[in-house]
């Protein structure tokens, strides 16, 4: 059964979420804050709120959330208090969030006239390039991708792109 609960989240979050804990583990250690009640805990996530990101102040509730209900204490972040609170700071942080500078096909191509395609790593690289590009995926995504991931068919290649939650599914 524990086998089953450590894989309900993807390795990705909770990488992410061990770093939100010990961020708030260190926001507790500081002068005043020894013991941390629950105030203190909403106090702590207001504070984020000030200079991070709507996504990783997400990430942030969730993983402060998940650590309390995980350890059977209170959690923080369920109660109406704390969502009237956090309610306000997203009607506030109204900026949507930046989104990357996509790689456009010129630069692609610079990039891959630098690559060697006689060596093994030049190759390799190439053809990660290429099906990240074509495929729109995700660095996530296209450093999962194993051997066995990759169907060559008469119509090209179909690629089995994992989900976090299972088997995934195909494209070409």
């Amino acid at each position: 059964m524990e086998e089953f609960r450590t894989r309900s989240l993807a390795r990705n979050t909770v990488r992410g979420y061990e770093s939100d804990c010990r961020d708030f583990e260190a926001w507790c250690k500081r002068p005043n804050r020894a013991v941390c009640p629950p105030t203190q805990r909403c106090l702590y996530l207001v504070d984020c709120a000030q200079r991070l990101t709507k996504a990783t102040l997400d990430r942030r509730i969730a993983a402060v959330g998940r650590r309390h209900n995980v350890a059977g204490y209170p959690n923080p972040t369920a109660e109406a208090k704390f969502r009237e609170v956090m309610a306000g700071v997203r009607r506030m942080k109204k900026n949507p969030q930046a989104a990357k500078r996509p790689l456009l096909s010129e630069e692609l191509r610079e990039i891959l006239e630098q690559l060697d395609p006689e060596t093994a790593r030049g190759a390799r690289d190439r053809a990660l390039l290429l099906i990240g590009f074509t495929g729109a995926l995700r660095r996530s995504e296209l450093v999962s991708l194993d051997v066995e991931d990759v169907r060559w068919t008469r119509q090209g290649m179909i690629i089995n792109i994992r989900s976090q939650d299972g088997p995934g599914t195909e494209g070409n």
